[in-house]
């Protein structure tokens, strides 16, 4: 569905993604594991065609998008949820909803409210509340689901459990698992959090100062503490 291969990206003279390499498959749940600065959300970027140099290869469902523009990437199926939260909090949950469906209305047919409700509980009970009054993790869920309601193929959610407490993470947890297995919807999940991104993926990417550094199956790369020392510090 999305291969990568030798993307190099910049910001200005940095060259701050080397020769990076990835594959996602339909319905796959994949995880880019690194420190903070390590090129996560550049490699995301640049799948979105956000940065403002990269080069190499990026193809989507066969087709390579080097050269599409950003809402041209949305429209041909990859959603995008980065760390900033991208919700109007000055309008309740179901308004966002509504103004991201209407959004992809003319390209496809966006989900229902009734579905949106379904895959997303927790937003139904908060429907007539502004985005201001939701906490950080409820206002992440709202975020991707407005990204979900378009109907992606492929979603990028960078650091989405940043900040958020406990409780919501778990949250978060169930609906990420019900996009991949019930929508088969595939994810490219940036984190930190190894174990919840272990319990979502079945791939995992190592990521350290632009390269990657490690890559195998996340039910071998959890055993591997050493790995987890010596790139994100833990163990």
């Amino acid at each position: 569905m999305l291969t990568i291969n030798n993307l190099n990206s910049y910001y200005g003279s940095s060259h701050v993604l080397h020769n990076v390499s990835l594959t996602i498959k339909q319905g796959q749940g994949v995880a880019l594991i690194g420190r903070n600065g390590a090129g996560k959300s550049s490699t995301m970027k640049s799948v979105m065609g956000l940065m403002p140099k990269a080069l190499g290869e990026i193809s989507y469902c066969g087709q390579p998008i080097n050269k599409e523009k950003t809402h041209k990437r949305v429209r041909m199926g990859i959603g995008y949820v980065p760390e900033d939260r991208r919700i109007y909090k000055d309008l309740t949950v179901e308004e966002n909803i509504m103004i991201a469906a209407n959004a992809i209305k003319k390209i496809r047919s966006p989900l229902e409210l009734e579905e949106v409700w379904s895959n997303f509980p927790l937003l139904k009970d908060l429907r007539t509340r502004n985005g201001s009054e939701l906490s950080g993790g409820e206002q992440q869920i709202l975020s991707i689901a407005r990204s979900v309601v378009g109907r992606p193929k492929l979603i990028l959610l960078d650091e989405p459990t940043e900040g958020i407490a406990p409780i919501i993470v778990q949250e978060l947890k169930e609906v990420i698992k019900n996009m991949i297995n019930q929508m088969e919807v595939a994810v490219l999940l940036a984190e930190q959090n190894l174990k919840f991104t272990i319990d979502l993926t079945d791939y995992v990417y190592v990521i350290d100062n632009g390269q990657i550094v490690y890559s195998d199956s996340s039910e071998d790369f959890k055993d591997r503490e050493d790995l987890h020392f010596k790139f994100l510090g833990v163990s």
